[in-house]
């Protein structure tokens, strides 16, 4: 039987929202509410916590995650990227040997566990080396427009006359989870490749959580 566990980066130190990560969601910590939904799919072996933040491991172990100590502040800063977290979480504790992993953001209250069910089928079924979770475009990037010289003009002139529902539609990643096999990701240091799979996130259900405003939005779509 293939070994997966699941990894939660939550480093401290957000600026939109302060202490975001542990911010009370409805009276449960947003990470509280991601560890409670990882736990309900009874996929994972061990939910693993990964912080710069005493505090949110604190936290994340009274929800039932574990951790393997404070992560190192130069893998903890804005710049660092999700591929350069997860290397350091899995190489520094000696985690190759497990098959997969599912990486889940912390601030994901949306998120239920029948999607993680359905993503993680998908990626099985479909062989990928790892799958994202992705949304729609709320309107066509096609017809993105650009600041030139105090004026707005059309990045791709050739679609400046098409209609919008003439327009292929396009997704983005919604950054709520991924799923990867462990030797691929190790090989290639990074998430998306060639053989990468997708599991759509119905755009009610894809807010990330950025501002006061996003938090919002997130509370009262969650009440409905």
């Amino acid at each position: 039987m293939k070994r997966i566990f699941c990894i939660i980066p939550a480093r401290s130190g957000s600026k939109r929202i302060k202490n975001k990560n542990v911010l009370k969601f409805y009276r449960i910590p947003l990470i509280g509410r991601t560890i409670k939904t990882a736990k309900k799919t009874k996929i994972f072996e061990k939910i693993i916590v990964s912080s710069d933040s005493r505090k949110i491991i604190d936290v994340g172990r009274k929800y039932g995650a574990v951790s393997y100590g404070l992560r190192e502040k130069k893998y903890s800063g804005d710049k660092v990227t999700i591929n350069q977290s997860l290397l350091r979480e899995i190489l520094k504790h000696n985690l190759d040997d497990i098959d997969i992993f599912c990486c889940i953001y912390p601030a994901t209250p949306l998120l239920n566990s029948n999607m993680l069910i359905n993503a993680y089928k998908k990626f099985i079924k479909g062989n990928y080396d790892s799958l994202i979770s992705v949304t729609k475009y709320d309107y066509p990037i096609f017809r993105a427009l650009k600041v030139v010289n105090k004026n707005v003009n059309f990045i791709w002139k050739k679609f400046e006359k098409k209609m919008t529902q003439d327009l292929e539609e396009t997704l983005h990643d919604c950054g709520y989870f991924y799923f990867f096999k462990t030797k691929n990701f190790i090989k290639n240091k990074k998430i998306i490749t060639k053989n990468t799979g997708f599991y759509e996130i119905p755009r009610n259900f894809a807010i990330d959580i950025d501002d006061e405003m996003d938090l919002k939005i997130a509370k009262k779509l969650f009440k409905k």
